[in-house]
């Protein structure tokens, strides 16, 4: 046995000098882990300066207005001398305004005004350019892309600290195992002597405590990787992340939902939109929607007007032209659209259907957890309130430290359990979208 006992501490002297236990100076909150996670990430980095380009792009192709008036007149005056035909007192007059219209008086010399007038009035609406609507679309893409990079951070930071959070909690209860062992142990070993205790079942109590002490090795092993590998992801020491006895209040608000309540706080169709895939796909619908146009007829009309006021004569003439586009490749350039849009709407009913089984199924899914977590919060206030009033008792002399270490055992493996249902919880709120959300990433 004492074999035993000095490769118990041999192992424990190699395990702190690998690892320093881990102090509490600099306790990481998820908020703040999840700061330096988007910070750190050079992908979401390049999406935000793609995002700002997308931006910059857009106002680059800003609409400007195709409707235009413009009215061009002009006319002449001149006196001109019967004898010699000499051009004198000449007066050349010119306006020009912004639409076609165009307007050409001219007067001769006899005073006779002939002259023409001929309007044309060219109206093209207010419009969306190609070019534009392209640069909205890359910019709702952009955003979309940053949002789901977020999000995906979100829910692998999520990982990383729910497995620094149950590590902590299984190295205490480890440790308590360990403790509760070392005393049963020492009552065992004075039992044996007085002769109260077989040896077999001395033996078996000195195995129980080498194996407790492997396990709480072994935790504490566990708890410094799950530390080292959140510094890894984060690219910064971790020294310790924020642990406290107490529950925060969004545990227990957010264990208190219902089904309802979660659907409430994110509907299915903010879910939906939250998805990369079906939110472009769901942006080439518009796109090929908004671009197919019903083959009508081109119709174009002129006309001309014109007054002599020698002859007191007006003269009218219209003409004009119409194209009906029912030509074959037109009309084939039109169905090919159509069953684009057909296809792409295709597509998205089954992208649709697809997030809306996966919905429910989380939905259902934090509602069960949330049941089982409230059960284990009922268990954990319990075991908190035993071990408050074990403590009393230890104080007054009336219990003794075994029991003590039981009660604060039972605290801890509570907790355990806890902790355990929350990060369940907290990994579905993730896939939900829910988890960039201040108040719940705050604790």
């Amino acid at each position: 046995m004492n074999i035993k006992k000095y490769l118990i501490f041999l192992y424990m002297s190699v395990m702190i000098l690998l690892f320093a236990e881990p102090s509490i100076k600099k306790e990481l909150t998820f908020s703040e882990a999840l700061e330096i996670a988007l910070l750190q990430s050079s992908e979401y980095r390049n999406a935000q300066t793609a995002y700002e380009k997308a931006k910059l792009q857009l106002q680059s192709s800003e609409l400007i207005s195709q409707t235009a008036i413009q009215l061009n007149c002009q006319y002449a005056y001149s006196n001109v001398t019967s004898q010699l035909q000499q051009v004198k007192d000449q007066l050349d007059v010119s306006i020009s305004v912004g639409v076609p219209v165009l307007s050409t008086l001219v007067f001769n010399s006899s005073y006779n005004i002939t002259g023409a007038v001929t309007f044309g009035a060219v109206f093209t609406p207010l419009k969306v350019s190609s070019e534009t609507l392209q640069a909205e679309i890359q910019l709702a893409k952009v955003n979309k892309y940053l949002q789901s990079i977020q999000i995906s951070i979100c829910k692998t930071l999520a990982g990383y600290y729910a497995g620094v959070q149950t590590a902590y909690w299984s190295y205490r209860y480890a440790q308590l195992v360990e403790q509760s062992a070392k005393l049963n142990i020492d009552a065992a070993e004075i039992e044996y002597k007085n002769g109260n205790l077989s040896y077999y079942d001395y033996t078996t109590m000195q195995s129980n405590y080498f194996t407790a002490q492997q396990t709480m090795l072994k935790n504490y092993t566990d708890y410094m990787t799950a530390l080292y590998n959140l510094s890894l992801y984060l690219n910064v020491d971790v020294e310790s992340i924020a642990v406290s006895d107490d529950i925060p209040q969004v545990f227990e608000k957010i264990a208190s939902y219902t089904e309802d309540a979660i659907q409430e706080a994110i509907p299915f169709e903010t879910f939906v939109l939250l998805q990369k895939d079906y939110y472009e796909l769901s942006l080439d619908y518009q796109y090929r929607k908004s671009i197919i146009k019903t083959v009508l007829p081109d119709l174009s009309l002129q006309g001309t007007v014109s007054y002599n006021t020698q002859n007191n004569a007006i003269g009218v003439t219209v003409g004009g032209s119409i194209k009906l586009g029912t030509g074959v490749i037109t009309q084939n350039a039109y169905k090919i659209q159509i069953l684009e849009l057909e296809q792409t709407e295709a597509n998205l009913n089954d992208l649709y259907s697809k997030y809306k089984n996966n919905y429910n199924m989380i939905v259902r899914q934090v509602f069960q957890y949330s049941i089982l977590y409230q059960g284990a919060l009922l268990q954990y206030k319990k075991a908190v309130q035993n071990y408050h009033n074990t403590k009393d008792f230890y104080n007054s002399s009336m219990v003794g430290i075994r029991e003590l270490v039981q009660a604060e055992l039972a605290m801890v493996n509570a907790r355990l359990q806890l902790e355990q249902y929350w990060w369940q919880i907290l990994s579905r709120l993730a896939d939900l979208g829910l988890l960039s959300n201040r108040e719940i990433a705050n604790f």
